[in-house]
């Protein structure tokens, strides 16, 4: 299984990554911003390099605003 499981806090600047997986995550931000069903955050590369991803919101539970 390839996959990344990360713990956080939500701070006024965003998602705010604390216990990664990937120890050179600590201290990533997130930067989430929504748009319409798309969400967008920053992520890292397979390289460990900044790059952004792209979520398409097909089914929520809870409320879409804490999403921003």
């Amino acid at each position: 299984m390839d996959c990344e499981i990360s713990f956080g806090a939500v701070t006024s600047e965003g998602f705010l990554i604390t216990a990664p997986a990937l120890p050179y995550r600590v201290g990533d931000l997130l930067s989430q911003h929504l748009l319409k069903d798309t969400l967008t955050t920053m992520d890292r590369d397979a390289n460990g390099s900044a790059c952004m991803r792209s979520w398409e919101i097909i089914q929520l539970e809870g409320e879409f605003g804490a999403l921003q």
